[in-house]
């Protein structure tokens, strides 16, 4: 018993807070929800943004590769040391493979034409000049000069720094034979090492245009292309032959620009290094720096020569192909690329990283936010820390290398990242909004109680509310004022109705004054007449004029008795009205009549008509209206009953079809009655009248088609 108990107790509560139970719940559920999809959605795309990390590491890094590749078959990773940084100056870099040759030799002297004549130097070793603007003399029209010296290892033909150098220049102007050098276009090659060496080179005549024949005989037409002289300043301007050069000149057809390219090799021994030193070339020879000097000279003694181009020994020019560039042009990712060479150390030894090259800024998402984002997904998913990929390589002469490319793990896609660190303020939005909920549902709660008490017992209080300016406030403000007004209106109620009980008193105790001064008159009338009026009929009974004469007076006389009685009865109190169901008493009380026979039947409610009344009293009123009703109907009619609410009143009607009344405001007077009721004194509706007055009732006859209505009002409040 104390379980079922307790049982509906829980059940009752749980109603009582059933709102905010189902909308917790809807929330919880909700904020659950929006979890599971935002852990869902990290791991599968972390998952899948690992895989496409990788594929991007292995595509990358497989475009790195394939951009250190020369068309010649070497690579940029033979020698990363100098290949390296994708600005660099002029020094002597190592190549694997020789390049220098002549263009012209004994067997290509009849079919040789500069037209057909295609020289590219190795990619790895050239760096690109613009011409300086600031240095004096320079003539800034010039273009680009293509400048390239490199050592190679082992070399089986001696110890030489060979170069190759490419320019745009008007038509050259060779130095002909016992004039100064001056005179013609020149080059000055300057190396910088223990000291200073400048090896002076110019443009020379052909052989076959020499006065003595001692060298090849080529046509005439062959003006592009030149012999290349080299003199050494410091040792009195004579030549040497320890710089072995050929030039030619071509036309760019689209530009029509002039481009010469000079292709040579100077021996060791016009170096400033020491060639005892063993190994090829030596680290010496690579610290060497190179400048350049190219100088037009004048077409006249009113002209002045012009520095083409100017290269300082520390000037920074752009190399032609570089890892740097290569790391930059097929690593978006910016991730970490490391080069090993195996051999036979099984960890292998570190030839180049990129980590040695300037930072750049991260492909990625930048800023504070993305920062916040990306540590939210790491703490969802755990373990990732590392993506790589690796591919091996073989080039000749080298051992296996192994190249890798390595990058923190993205735990998800940097838009992902943004969007999943939105979610989570949508989740913080949520719980928040969770909160509120709650403490309104908390607010509401307490508001619903005070309004329960107040409507039960009245023993609640809305003062709280009375301030209040939120939303939950003002609904409690609103009941103050409504419960504040309602009990101001009661206390009115009851102090009108507490007045007009007393004035009601007053006028009862004045009625009850004159009604028992009456009453005492019309009893000792009624007492000194009826005696000798009964004596009177008695003796005169043959006299048919004074019997009636003598009726009418005895019926007055009853009258008197009568109306004295019922006055009597309302002054004593004898009506003890009521709370109570009007639709159940009249229901039963016209089911009744008409179960015995009356023309009677009744329309309404049968039950739920509150009303204040005396059912023994009103019961005796509609008797007397129904009495009245059936004498006046016409034949074969039926009496209608009907009842139904209006505002505060409820109203009962009596209808009956026949003639209508001449005097309906005077009928419910004592002693008046209709002319055709025969013997009736018109007590009957005095009576009705009275007894609904003692209920604070009324009652009316009105006059409707066909037939009279007559109407009675109760009040529903006692």
């Amino acid at each position: 018993m104390l379980k079922i108990k307790l049982s509906r107790k829980s059940l009752r509560l749980l109603q009582r807070v059933d709102f905010t139970l189902r909308s917790a719940i809807a929330a919880v559920l909700l904020l659950v929800l929006f979890m599971v999809a935002i852990v869902d959605f990290v791991i599968t795309a972390s998952h899948k943004e690992h895989q496409i990390q990788e594929s991007v590491l292995r595509g990358e890094l497989g475009q790195f590769l394939l951009n250190t590749r020369e068309p010649n078959g070497s690579s940029l990773l033979e020698n990363p040391t100098d290949f390296t940084k994708a600005r660099r100056s002029l020094q002597i870099v190592t190549v694997n493979r020789p390049f220098f040759t002549y263009f012209l030799t004994k067997k290509n002297t009849n079919s040789f034409s500069t037209n057909n004549l295609r020289f590219d130097p190795p990619r790895a070793c050239v760096v690109e000049f613009l011409s300086n603007t600031n240095a004096s003399k320079v003539d800034t029209s010039s273009s680009t000069l293509q400048a390239c010296f490199a050592a190679i290892p082992s070399d089986p033909t001696g110890h030489y720094v060979y170069f190759a150098l490419r320019y745009p220049t008007p038509l050259i102007r060779r130095h002909l034979r016992g004039e100064p050098i001056e005179k013609g276009d020149r080059l000055i090659l300057h190396f910088y090492g223990k000291k200073q060496v400048n090896i002076q080179l110019s443009f020379q005549q052909l052989p076959s245009q020499k006065s003595n024949n001692r060298h090849l005989t080529l046509p005439e037409n062959l003006n592009s292309f030149h012999e290349i002289s080299s003199y050494l300043p410091e040792d009195g301007g004579y030549s040497t032959k320890l710089v072995n050069a050929q030039a030619f000149e071509q036309k760019i057809t689209d530009t029509q620009e002039n481009i010469v390219s000079i292709l040579g090799r100077i021996d060791s021994t016009l170096l400033p290094i020491d060639n005892r030193l063993l190994g090829w070339p030596s680290p010496e020879t690579k610290s060497l720096k190179v400048g350049i000097d190219i100088i037009h000279a004048a077409g006249s003694s009113m002209e002045t020569p012009k520095y083409l181009f100017k290269i300082e020994p520390d000037t920074e020019g752009a190399a032609q192909v570089s890892l740097e560039q290569a790391y930059r042009i097929s690593v978006l990712s910016k991730a970490t690329l490391s080069v090993n060479s195996n051999g036979n150390n099984e960890k292998g030894n570190l030839l180049w990283t990129s980590t040695s090259l300037p930072s750049s800024e991260s492909t990625r998402y930048q800023g504070w936010f993305q920062s916040l984002a990306n540590h939210v997904a790491r703490l969802m998913v755990s373990g990732v820390e590392k993506v790589s990929a690796t591919q091996e390589q073989h080039l000749s002469g080298l051992p296996l290398l192994s190249a890798t490319l390595t990058e923190d793990a993205n735990i998800v896609p940097d838009i992902a990242a943004r969007s999943l660190a939105w979610q989570f303020a949508a989740i913080f939005v949520i719980s928040v909004f969770i909160w509120l909920l709650w403490g309104g549902s908390r607010r509401l709660e307490r508001l619903t109680r005070v309004a329960h008490i107040s409507a039960v017992n009245r023993g609640g209080s809305f003062a709280e509310y009375a301030d209040s300016t939120d939303q939950i406030g003002t609904l409690g403000r609103v009941l103050h004022l409504l419960y504040k007004r309602d009990h101001q209106r009661m206390v009115f109620q009851r102090k009108r109705l507490e007045r007009e009980n007393y004035q009601k008193a007053e006028v009862i105790r004045r009625e009850k004054e004159v009604l028992e001064t009456r009453r005492e008159i019309l009893n000792a009338i009624g007492h000194e007449i009826r005696s000798p009026l009964a004596n009177l009929l008695a003796s005169s009974s043959k006299d048919p004029e004074m019997n009636r004469n003598l009726c009418r007076m005895e019926r007055a006389v009853i009258a008197l008795h009568e109306a004295a009685t019922i006055d009597e009865g309302l002054l004593n109190g004898v009506i003890a009205a009521r709370l109570d169901d009007l639709s159940t008493f009249v229901t039963k009380l016209t089911e009744n009549l008409a179960a015995i026979g009356k023309p009677i039947v009744g329309i309404g409610k049968r039950a739920g008509v509150i009303a204040f009344f005396d059912d023994i009293v009103l019961e005796t009123v509609l008797d007397h209206l129904l009495d009245n009703a059936e004498r006046h109907k016409t034949a074969g009619t039926i009496i209608t009953v009907s009842w139904e609410e209006s505002g505060d009143q409820v109203i009962i009607e009596v209808f009956n079809e026949g003639l209508p009344l001449e005097d309906c405001e005077n009928i419910f007077k004592l002693g008046v009655s209709d002319p055709n009721s025969g013997g009736n004194l018109g007590l009957g509706l005095y009576a009705a009248k009275m007894y609904l007055f003692g209920m604070n009732g009324s009652i009316s006859a009105v006059n409707r088609k066909n037939g009279v209505a007559f109407v009675i009002t109760l009040q529903k409040l006692a």
